[in-house]
Parts: C-alpha cells; structure tokens; sequence
C-alpha cells in the first residue's frame, strides 16, 4: 500500500525507528537494482523502460514486398517479346483497375482474341445442342430441352463466358485457333462437370464421355484414339480430330489431360462426405481435381511446346507450386458459392472449410490463412524459377513452359477475381465498359 501514499504521509508513516535489519536488506535491493530510495518509492508512477520490441509476423528481409524480377516478363510493358506468340497478349497492371488482388504477383496478361473465341465457343455450344437431340448424353438441366428460354440462355452465358475468361487470362499467348479450341475443350469440361456434380451416378454418360468412351491410355502413359473415332461425321469427334490436325504432339498432351480428368471424376461417386486430415492430404486430391494434366496439357499446346515425361520431371517442384497456387486461389474465391450449395445438401470439397475445420477457426481467419499461404507459394515459386534459371538447368522448351506456367498462374488470379460464378457478399458490379 506504501507506493501508493501522498508523499506526506508517507512520510510521517515511516517517521519512527526502522529495524536495522530491514533497512539493510532494502538498501541491498536498492543497490541491486540500481535505484535510489526515492525511485523505488515512485517507480509504479511511470513504465518500465524496454530495449526490445518484436513482430513476429515480419516476413525474413529477402521475402518482404518481394518484386519478383524474372517474373516481369509476364506484365512489363518495356519486357521485350520472348517468343511470337507473346504478340498474341496485352500486359496490364490489375491494381491499376482498383480491383481487390490477393497475390504478390503485380500483373497479368490477356489474350488479344477473346473476342473470336467467344464466337467459336458460342458456335461450339450450338452444335452441342443440334447433336444431343439424338443422343442419350446429358447435359445440365438448365440446357435440357425441358428448361425455359431464359434459365437456358443464363446457363449458356455463364458456360461460354467462364470458358471463355479462363483461356483469356491463363492462357493469354494462345493464337486465335488455338485459343478456340482451348476454350471449346474447357466447354465440354464444363458440361461434364455441371452434370456430375448434381449426380454423380451420370458420370460416364455426358458430352466428355460420348467422345472419349474409346479412348484409352496404355500402361507407358500413351492415349490411345481409335482411328474410326476420327473419321465419323459427328462433330464431337471432329473436335478430336481438329486437335490432332493443328498439333499432333501438344494437342494429344491436351486431350490426354482431358481423359485422364474425366477418368477421374467417374470416381465422384465414391467419395466420403468426411473432413481431411489436413490441408496437404485435401491439396493432394484436389491437385487431381483441380485438374492439373488438363491445365499443363492446355499450357503447352497455347505456348506451342511439346514437351515429354523428363521435361515434367525437372519442373516437378514448379509444377506443385502452380498446382497447390491454382488450387487454394480457386477454392478461396468459390467458397461463399459451395458453402451456400452445400447448405441444400451438396457435398463441400473446399480448402476454406477443410483449414477452418482441422484448426477450429472462423471462415474469416481461414480465409486469411488461405491468403498468407498463396502469397508463400508465390515466393517459393519464384525461387524454383529462379533456381533453375540460375543454374542454367532447362533447356529451351523447358524454359519456354515454365514461363507458360507462370503466367498462367498470374492470370489465374485475375480470372478468379473477375469470375462472375464467385460472386458473394464482397462482390463489386462493374458495367461493361469498365
């Protein structure tokens, strides 16, 4: 109680004799702490003086406000081209539209013939429509013959403008056929998806499965397509041929990414409504699901590389990196749509509800998680890139698809930010114009 007494009464408290050896050992703390009689009276009345303060989210000094150099090429107007196909792309700066970006990567870059791919792709879901009147595939039930003209019509938007977007941004180098045809493979990935995701059982009964029900893939990794596939008059499978014809090597990567997809979702059926053990065994499903030998596959045939099982070998690390980037950006910017989904009983397969569940946070907290964690990739990523640049360790077409890579990643930021399907509470309504 003394510290806290006038100075008048404090002293006239302690007025009176004081044992010697009380006295004694007070000065002996005194002394010690090298305060005087008066300091140690008085010293509540002011904070203790400190010689350290410390922030431990502070990034190490060469990961913060990383500028990614090597990676300039993707978004510096003043980068030379590379390559002919860098022609085919507008570099822009995303922040300088006063979109919300979450990535440490400053720019991205668009395809310049998003326009004609959007007319192909319109064509290509016409023709879909004329062949499945006589065909027992399915299409989504807002495109089945049953469904109104403006349900219809929405459902067509959505499908042609997401294809479309997706090839624009992350694969922006693609000329105008390859484009197309990128984005008509997207197209038929979508129908497919839309209809096993509402009922798995129909997985092995859709537009995919109609063209790729021969096709097999050898035990070497070969695809396999009969060649009476090839030369029937439907025009599912002169889409196959079409591939083929404009790059027999990178078109059959590309088609071979597909089908192994498709293949995969046959197995939607199976899967457990259990939570993951963690956020790495739910990123190695979702590198399959996600669809990874599809976007490699589409990376290359836009960047015009052939590229062989040693080429994916020695970009192993950077591939990862792509795929666990491409992975938790989409699942962050999807997530209010699959939450509100699994509200009427669908399944959520989502790295926001797999992170909020195993660490018992709120959506808020993992979605932030999920954020610090892509802006950790995106430095990882560049050091591999750097890592293998500096040690002159691709060849060029090697090289040339890991800058395909990077862009696309790039681009897959964009794509996600901008995506109409993502649109929850935090959604800003542009016009068209803008």
């Amino acid at each position: 109680m003394g510290f806290y007494l006038s100075k008048p009464q404090l002293q006239k408290r302690h007025s009176g004799p004081i044992d010697t050896a009380t006295r004694d050992r007070k000065t002996y703390q005194q002394s010690c702490s090298g305060l005087s009689v008066f300091d140690s009276l008085y010293s509540t009345q002011s904070l203790m003086p400190v010689t350290h303060a410390h922030d431990p989210l502070a990034r190490e000094k060469e990961d913060e406000h990383p500028t990614f150099p090597l990676l300039s090429f993707i978004w510096d107007p003043e980068s030379p081209p590379e390559y002919p196909e860098d022609e085919d792309a507008i570099k822009f700066l995303p922040l300088e539209r006063g979109f919300q970006w979450v990535s440490q990567l400053p720019g991205c870059r668009q395809s310049k013939h998003w326009g004609s791919t959007k007319k192909v792709t319109m064509q290509f879901l016409d023709e879909i429509h004329t062949s499945m009147k006589n065909s027992v595939s399915k299409l989504p039930e807002e495109l089945q013959q049953r469904s109104d003209n403006i349900e219809r019509a929405k459902k067509e938007q959505d499908l042609i403008e997401t294809a479309v977007r997706s090839i624009t941004h992350m694969m922006p180098d693609a000329s105008a056929v390859r484009s197309g045809i990128i984005a008509q493979s997207m197209l038929i990935i979508f129908l497919h998806n839309d209809v096993v995701e509402l009922d798995p059982s129909q997985a092995g009964h859709t537009v995919a499965d109609e063209i790729m029900h021969l096709w097999r893939e050898s035990t070497d990794g070969e695809l396999q397509i009969p060649e009476a596939t090839l030369q029937g008059g439907n025009f599912l499978h002169s889409f196959t041929k079409r591939v083929l014809e404009e790059d027999p090597i990178s078109g059959k990567e590309l088609l071979k990414g597909a089908y192994r997809w498709v293949v995969f979702t046959r197995g939607y059926k199976t899967i457990p409504p259990s939570t993951f053990e963690s956020l790495r065994s739910y990123l190695d499903y979702r590198d399959i699901d996600i669809g990874n030998d599809l976007l490699l596959g589409q990376v290359a045939f836009a960047c015009d590389v052939r590229f062989c099982e040693e080429d994916k070998a020695i970009l192993k690390n950077l591939i990862r990196l792509w795929e666990d980037h491409i992975s938790l950006v989409n699942d962050l910017y999807s997530f209010h749509k699959e939450y509100e989904k699994s509200k009427s009983g669908w399944l959520i397969l989502n790295a926001i509800d797999v992170i909020r569940k195993t660490n018992g946070v709120s959506t808020f907290t993992a979605k932030k998680i999920a954020r610090e964690i892509i802006f950790d990739l995106e430095i990882q990523f560049y050091k591999e890139f750097k890592r293998l640049l500096d040690h002159s360790l691709l060849n060029s077409c090697q090289e040339k698809l890991a800058k395909g890579i990077a862009k696309c990643m790039a681009g897959h930021v964009y794509y996600s930010v901008t995506n109409p399907r993502y649109s929850g509470p935090g959604t800003t309504v542009f016009n068209s114009t803008d």
